[in-house]
C-alpha cells in the first residue's frame, strides 16, 4: 500500500456520518472520502441520550449549539436518575460535574463522610450544581461556562444534521446495498466493496459501520469477538417512540424492572423509550407488556425488538480496516456511552492517521487504547447490576452473586475500605460517577482520609456551608429550564427554517422622515448626545419581527451580558443614512474619515445578577478612540430601563481616552481586587464609587448615540428586563461605527 487517499465508509447512521463529518473536514484535503448505505437497512437508532464529552467533537467541527438542538429535537441532558436498582422504591440521581471542592490530598467526598457522620452534611447532590439544577428544573448557559451539560436528541435527525456538514466537505454518498468484499489473497487487506447495483468501489482505509453484523470487521476479515455476557446478561431490547405528555426533564430515566431496565429520553416533540432485558428471563412478550404498562403517551410507531450481544471485537482496527459503533462491539447504553465510543474511535483514527502506509505500531496503540477505554466503560456498567440489595427475583440474584472482573473488584474494595477513587487513564467516568453511583447503590466507606481531622468541627461546618452555598447561587442564576429551552433552542425543521428566512427577507423598512435629531449636552465636559424619537413608521414592529425569527447567541468577543443575532443589512444602512450627518457635525468628524460599521446587532439582556462577573456589575466604555460612536434603538414595548452615564468618583472621568486609560483602569482594578464590587447586581443607580450624572429613558422607537468613551451601562429593571422573550425583554438594536 503506497499512500492512504481512499476512504470508504461502509453505512451511514451515526457512526458512518460522524466519521464523514470529521475526516472531511478536519483532514479531508488531500482525501477522497466515500460513503455507502442504503436506503433499504434501517440504523438502529435507540442510542439517543449523550454525555458530556460530546462537546469536544463538536468543537473540532465547528458545530453551533443552538443550531445543532433545533436541528435534532434536542434537549438538554445533567443526568440520569436511577430508579429500583439499589432496592425496590428506592432511587439515586448519577449527575454529571464535580462534587464540591477537593484539596490536594482527598477529594470532597471525605470531607463529606465525616460530616455526615457528623449530621452536618446534607446529601451529597446538594454539593453538585448539576445535580440540584437538574432536581429544581433549572438550567441555562452563559459565556466561560463549564460543559457539564450533555443531550438528549434523535439519532436519525443527528446523522442528517453531520450530512450536512460532509457534504460542504465533499464526501460523496453511494446508494446501494453491498453484496462483496474482496479481500487481497497475499496481504488480507479489503480492496473493495461490490454493490448490488454493480458498481465497485475500490479504496485504502475501509471504515466499517455496518451494524451488530460487522460486514467487513467480522465477516470479511474474521476478527474475533469477545463476549461479556456473562457480566452483562441483558441480551434484547425493544424500542418504541411516543407523544410527550409534559416538559422534558434535565435527565435520562432507567428504571429497573425483574428481569432488566426501561429507559425513558425526553426530546422536544416526543419521548424515545426502551427495555433492555435478558431472555433467559423474560420472552419478548413479558418485556413488551411491562413496558407498555409503563410508558406515557400514544406510541407513534410499531416496538422493535433488536438482539445485541454484550462484548467487542478482538481488534478495532485490523488489517485496512477500522470498526465504529455496534460494529466495533456493544455495551448497553445504560449510562449513554455509545456515541462517546464512536467519537473517540474517531479521534483516535484523526491522532493515528497514516502519513503513507498504514504501521503495524498505529494499529497495536489504535487497538490497546480503545480497549483499554472499554473495559473501564464495562466495569462502571457491571457496578449498577452487581452492587444492589435486590434479591425478589432470579435475575438479580444471579447479578448480586456473579463473579466480577478483579479491575471492578480492586475499586469496590478500595473505596469500601478507605473511600479512595482514582481516575485511571482513559477512564471515561471521573470520580464523582462513580462516588455517586457507589453511593446510590448502597457502597458506604468504612473510613475517610486522615487530613479531613485536621479540620475542626467549626471548621469543617464552615467548609460545608460555604460549598453549599456556592452550588445554590449558581443554580439560582439559573432560568427555569421550560423557558431556555423554548427560546434558546427550539426544534425547528428544515422548512420552517427557509419560511423563517423568506419571512426576513420579505420584510422592508420605512423610517419616519418628520423624525429629526435632537442634540443634549451632558456632564462636566458638555459631552453631547443624540436623539431620535418616533424612528420607523411602524414603532419598531418590523424589527421585532425579525428578532422573533433568529438565534441569539452569546458574544464571547465581550462581556455583553447577554445574547445577540445580527442585524439585517438594509437596517443598518438606513440608520446608517439617518445618522451619519447627525453624528459628523454634531462631533466635528473630519470629512475625509470613512464610515465603518463595526458590528451590528440584536441584543437582549438575559444574564441573572447573581452569576455576574465584578467588571458586568460596573459601568464600562466601548473604546478609547475618540471617532468610535454607538448607535442604539430601543424596540421592545412596556417599561425597560434606560441607559445612564457615570462619572467615577475617585479619578473625576466620564470618558476614557488612551491618556487616561491606565489610571482608571489601576483605579478599578484595585476596587475589584478589594470588593469585588461587593454584592450589588446590574448597576442600577450612583454608588459610593460612580456617580450617575445623565440617563436616558427607554422609549419605544427611540434611538440615541453617544460615543464610545464614555463610561456608560444600562440602567437595568431585573424583573422586567431579563429574558430571552423578544416580546417582553429588553430588545435593542445596537450599531458600532467608528470613522476611519
Amino acid at each position: 500500500m503506497h499512500g492512504v487517499k481512499k476512504i470508504v465508509i461502509a453505512g451511514g447512521g451515526t457512526a458512518g456520518w460522524m466519521c464523514a463529518a470529521a475526516l472531511s473536514k478536519l483532514l479531508g484535503k488531500n482525501l477522497d472520502i466515500t460513503l455507502v448505505e442504503s436506503d433499504e437497512i434501517g440504523t438502529v437508532g435507540v442510542g439517543e441520550a449523550t454525555i458530556p464529552t460530546l462537546h469536544i467533537f463538536h468543537e473540532l467541527l465547528g458545530i453551533n449549539e443552538r443550531e445543532f438542538m433545533s436541528a435534532t429535537n434536542a434537549t438538554i441532558k445533567l443526568g440520569i436518575s436511577f430508579e429500583n436498582w439499589k432496592d425496590l422504591k428506592e432511587d439515586y440521581l448519577h449527575s454529571f460535574g464535580f462534587l464540591g471542592t477537593d484539596c490536594w490530598a482527598a477529594q470532597f467526598h471525605h470531607f463529606w463522610l465525616k460530616a455526615n457522620q457528623l449530621g452536618m452534611a446534607q446529601p451529597i447532590g446538594d454539593y453538585c450544581v448539576e445535580h440540584l439544577a437538574t432536581r429544581v428544573g433549572r438550567f441555562g448557559v452563559h459565556p466561560n461556562q463549564e460543559r457539564n451539560h450533555a443531550y438528549h436528541l434523535d439519532a436519525s435527525l443527528y446523522a442528517k444534521f453531520l450530512k450536512r456538514i460532509a457534504d460542504k466537505f465533499g464526501v460523496k454518498r453511494r446508494e446501494g446495498k453491498i453484496v462483496d468484499v474482496k479481500v487481497g489473497a497475499k496481504d488480507g487487506n479489503i480492496q473493495s466493496l461490490s454493490l448490488d447495483s454493480g458498481e465497485v468501489i475500490e479504496g485504502d482505509l475501509f471504515i466499517d459501520c455496518t451494524g451488530f453484523r460487522g460486514l467487513l470487521i467480522e465477516e470479511a476479515l474474521h476478527t474475533g469477538y469477545d463476549d461479556w455476557s456473562h457480566w452483562l446478561p441483558c441480551d434484547r431490547a425493544i424500542a418504541v417512540q411516543t407523544t410527550a405528555k409534559k416538559s422534558p426533564a434535565l435527565y435520562t430515566r432507567s428504571v429497573a424492572h425483574d428481569a432488566g431496565w426501561q429507559w425513558q429520553i425526553p426530546l422536544q416533540s416526543r419521548m424515545g423509550n426502551g427495555m433492555v432485558f435478558c431472555s433467559k428471563y423474560w420472552t419478548d412478550e413479558q418485556a413488551l407488556a411491562v413496558l407498555k404498562e409503563n410508558l406515557t403517551g400514544e406510541c407513534l410507531n410499531e416496538p422493535r425488538v433488536i438482539p445485541f450481544r454484550t462484548g467487542t471485537r478482538r481488534l478495532h482496527w485490523n488489517k485496512n480496516c477500522v470498526a465504529l459503533g455496534l460494529a466495533s462491539g456493544f455495551i448497553e447504553p445504560l449510562e449513554s456511552t455509545s456515541i462517546h465510543l464512536i467519537q473517540r474511535s474517531i479521534v483516535k483514527l484523526m491522532l493515528l492517521f497514516p502519513k503513507d502506509e498504514i504501521k503495524q505500531a498505529d494499529r497495536d496503540e489504535f487497538n490497546r487504547q480503545t480497549r483499554e477505554e472499554l473495559e473501564h466503560i464495562r466495569d462502571f456498567i457491571v457496578l449498577h447490576y452487581h452492587v444492589t440489595d435486590r434479591t425478589d427475583t432470579p435475575f438479580w440474584r444471579h447479578c448480586k452473586q456473579m463473579v466480577i472482573p478483579d479491575t471492578l473488584q480492586h475499586r469496590l474494595s478500595l473505596f469500601d475500605e478507605t473511600g479512595r477513587l482514582y481516575k485511571y487513564d482513559k477512564d471515561l467516568f471521573g470520580e464523582a460517577s462513580w462516588v455517586q453511583v457507589m453511593l446510590g447503590q448502597g457502597v458506604s466507606p468504612k473510613s475517610y482520609h486522615p487530613i479531613v481531622d485536621l479540620m475542626g468541627r467549626e471548621e469543617l461546618n464552615r467548609f460545608m456551608s460555604s460549598n453549599l452555598t456556592s452550588v445554590q447561587q449558581s443554580v439560582d442564576a439559573f432560568p427555569l429550564y421550560t423557558d431556555f429551552l423554548k427560546k434558546y433552542c427550539p426544534y425547528k425543521d428544515e422548512g420552517l427554517y427557509l419560511r423563517k428566512k423568506n419571512t426576513i427577507e420579505s420584510v422592508k423598512f420605512s423610517f419616519n422622515k418628520e423624525s429629526l435629531p435632537v442634540i443634549t449636552p451632558m456632564g462636566l465636559n458638555s459631552t453631547p448626545i443624540v436623539l431620535l424619537d418616533s424612528v420607523t413608521n411602524d414603532g419598531g414592529a418590523a424589527l421585532r419581527q425579525i428578532a422573533k425569527t433568529l438565534d441569539f447567541e452569546f458574544d464571547t468577543n465581550t462581556m455583553y451580558p447577554g445574547v445577540r443575532a445580527q442585524l439585517p443589512r438594509e437596517y443598518v444602512l438606513g440608520v446608517l443614512d439617518k445618522m451619519d450627518g447627525a453624528i459628523r457635525q454634531t462631533y466635528k468628524i473630519p470629512p475625509t474619515l470613512k464610515t465603518n460599521v463595526v458590528q451590528a446587532s440584536f441584543s437582549l439582556l438575559t444574564q441573572e445578577e447573581k452569576s455576574l462577573t465584578p467588571f458586568q456589575k460596573v459601568p464600562h466604555f466601548d473604546s478609547t478612540n475618540p471617532y468610535f460612536f454607538a448607535i442604539l434603538h430601543y424596540l421592545s414595548t412596556g417599561d425597560h430601563g434606560g441607559t445612564g452615564f457615570f462619572r467615577h468618583e475617585p479619578t473625576n472621568l466620564e470618558s476614557i481616552d488612551v491618556e487616561s486609560k491606565a489610571l482608571y483602569m489601576n483605579a478599578i482594578n484595585q476596587s475589584a481586587k478589594s470588593s469585588g464590587f461587593g454584592s450589588q447586581g446590574y448597576i442600577k443607580a450612583a454608588n459610593d464609587e460612580f456617580d450617575l450624572y445623565h440617563q436616558v429613558d427607554y422609549r419605544t422607537d427611540r434611538l440615541v448615540s453617544y460615543p464610545g468613551s464614555l463610561l456608560h451601562s444600562t440602567v437595568v429593571k431585573p424583573e422586567l428586563d431579563i429574558g430571552w422573550d423578544v416580546d417582553t425583554g429588553r430588545l435593542t438594536a445596537n450599531i458600532f461605527i467608528v470613522y476611519e
